[in-house]
């Protein structure tokens, strides 16, 4: 039968290969457009062949069968284009790419009509049994293949990419000395971040492929968490819900956290439920390493820890008498090692962020479904909102999941925003998208696949394919470029040996030395500015010079000198500028930093790269200022 089957999809593919060959060599159609009626006649082809000489089914066909074959059919089709579409993205030539994107197809399509279309045992004989697994799996590789082409557009990395990539080039142990200086998170993430950027430190496709495996991770355990409180079905939605949601590809080509977030999140809710539930030490134990990890992962990321052990506590309390002593013990320790993160928390506050008012109610669920950095318009908040109630409302209706959902996404968002009305504000969409959208899909899942109702089960399946449809329409503004790289480009093409730099901010300065000197330009505890800002200078006062020492809190230069060029980090610079040819400026339109020099400068001229960065080229002139500011501004 196999051999049959291999028969088949050979002229199968020869038809597809064909069309869509003679269509690209008439002009007709591009490439991608090219393979649409190729698959859809090699499809019409392959399934009365299948029908009647691979599987030999002589009966009367059924709307059912049709419906599935078409489902089927579909699904392989969405497979093998998906494929295809990626390695001709990749310049792969169109009749190689439908050769590897068949050949794929093949492997999984000879058991999917065996057992879902034809044969007297298949495993559904409703169509919509088939549109409940096949919905879900389209939906899950659309959001897959949106994260994937997300990481491959990405060109270079932008300023807190660039912050959190430059931890790493400090060696131990004062990389943990450097992170609590010069960053308000702790130290977890970038600690993985140094150990991964070990291989290849210099390629920023490396570093953002940490973030697509850690999404695609977290996309596991989301789907593990479902399957083990709510079924299968459950399972294959919850990977559907949360891949589909735009955050899942912002995150998963961006430097930051919230790719690792999600996982983290889950697993601190599944380890509080086994633990109430069991009471194994072992489970306690796992309890306290994946609360620390929340912890000691984002800033206020013991906030959230917070409303997961809750939710699981009244779940578990409602189930049945749950175990306390081990889950105390367990909270009792995180407790203890979450104290510097707390006090660290308190004390030096969040990023500035506005006062929230009655709005904040409607607005803040429908900034958690939108990509990260993605604000929008009124009609996309709106949008949003309608996606947050779609998955709230199907959360809501499965009774198991009520609990959860109305603790951790709506107890969490409420607490946030009567917190920041007192005067703390703390919304800030991405951590709140990567640690809260999961349940929201989880929850979702679990009503979709348990609903009673097949059209509330259409209706979910519409809206799922609905909203891949709009993260497609997303994609290339979820996450851009940075212009670093793009400066930094035009610096070393245009400065000769002689010539000064000065780039007074140090996240600026450290993007481009990555760019224009190299990974490895030196390390970020070193190279710092001679001169103290009040804050710094009165913190190493408190600390005292043995600790200041000790820490290596004092800078060994404020400049790195390569290929004969000089690049300075200050805003007074004290060198004698007299000497240089020329001298370039570096400024950041958000910083409005000032650059102080001894030696008169003269604008000749400045380039702008994006919306943020100058560069301004200088030259000695005893008429020129001895203040310098941003020519753009």
């Amino acid at each position: 039968m196999f051999f049959r089957f291999l028969l088949v999809g050979g002229l199968g593919f020869v038809i597809d290969a064909g069309v869509t060959s003679l269509l690209i060599a008439l002009g007709l159609a591009a490439p991608l457009l090219a393979r649409i009626p190729g698959i859809m006649l090699a499809m019409t082809f392959t399934w009365l062949a299948n029908r009647y000489f691979t599987y030999q089914v002589h009966t009367g066909r059924s709307v059912d069968e049709a419906m599935r074959y078409a489902l089927v059919a579909g699904v392989m089709a969405g497979l093998n284009y998906s494929i295809y579409f990626l390695l001709v993205r990749y310049g792969v030539w169109p009749v190689l790419a439908v050769t590897m994107a068949t050949a794929c197809q093949t492997v999984v399509s000879f058991r999917s009509y065996q057992f879902l279309v034809f044969g007297e045992k298949i495993m559904f004989k409703s169509w919509m049994q088939v549109l409940q697994i096949a919905v879900p799996i389209l939906v899950m590789l659309s959001g897959l293949i949106s994260a994937v082409m997300s990481w491959s557009s990405r060109d270079s990395l932008w300023e807190d990419e660039i912050i959190a990539i430059t931890h790493g080039l400090q060696p131990f142990p004062t990389f943990f000395v450097e992170v609590l200086r010069n960053d308000i998170h702790p130290f977890l993430y970038f600690l993985l971040l140094k150990l991964w950027m070990l291989p290849n430190p210099g390629s920023d496709s490396w570093a953002l492929f940490s973030s697509l495996l850690l999404a695609i991770g977290s996309a596991a355990v989301v789907m593990y968490a479902a399957y083990r409180y709510h079924g299968r079905l459950a399972a294959l939605w919850a990977g559907a819900l949360f891949c589909v949601l735009p955050g899942f590809a912002a995150s998963a080509s961006s430097l930051r956290m919230y790719a690792l977030a999600p996982a983290i999140a889950v697993g601190c809710w599944v380890f509080n439920r086994e633990v109430l539930r069991t009471g194994r030490p072992a489970l306690a134990g796992g309890l306290i390493v994946v609360q620390l990890m929340q912890v000691y992962t984002h800033a206020i990321g013991f906030f959230f820890m917070a409303f997961f052990a809750l939710a699981a506590l009244i779940e578990e309390w409602r189930a049945g008498r749950p175990v306390w002593r081990p889950w105390i013990i367990a909270q009792i320790v995180t407790f203890i090692g979450l104290l510097p993160v707390l006090v660290s928390a308190l004390l030096r506050g969040t990023d500035p962020l506005p006062i929230p008012d009655l709005l904040s109610f409607l607005r803040f669920p429908a900034q958690l479904m939108l990509p990260w950095g993605f604000t929008g318009t009124t009609g996309m908040l709106l949008l949003s909102g309608v996606i947050f109630v779609f998955y709230l409302f199907f959360a809501l209706s499965y009774r198991t999941t009520r609990i959860m959902a109305l603790v951790i996404p709506c107890g969490a968002l409420f607490t946030a925003i009567l917190v920041s009305s007192l005067g703390k504000p703390m919304f800030k969409p991405p951590v709140f998208t990567a640690n809260l959208t999961p349940f929201l899909a989880i929850g979702a899942a679990a009503g979709v696949a348990h609903v009673n109702f097949q059209a509330l089960r259409l209706l979910a399946m519409v809206l799922t394919l609905s909203l891949a449809m709009c993260t497609w329409l997303l994609f290339g503004k979820v996450t851009g470029d940075g212009d670093f790289k793009a400066a930094a480009g035009y610096l070393k093409n245009h400065v000769r040996a002689g010539d000064v730099v000065i780039i007074p901010k140090s996240s600026i300065y450290w993007g481009m030395m990555r760019y224009a000197v190299g990974s490895a330009w030196g390390r970020p505890l070193e190279i710092m500015p001679l001169h103290d800002n009040e804050a710094w200078a009165r913190l190493k006062i408190r600390l005292g010079p043995r600790l200041v020492e000790l820490l290596s809190l004092n800078p060994v230069a404020d400049n790195v000198y390569a290929d004969g060029v000089r690049y300075i980090m200050e805003k007074n610079v004290g060198q004698d500028l007299k000497v240089a040819p020329h001298v370039w400026i570096v400024h950041c339109d958000r910083y409005r930093d000032a650059v102080n020099v001894t030696a008169p400068l003269r604008l000749d001229g400045y380039q702008r790269f994006g919306d943020d960065l100058t560069v301004s080229e200088m030259s000695p002139d005893p008429g020129g200022s001895l203040t310098l500011v941003n020519p753009a501004q």
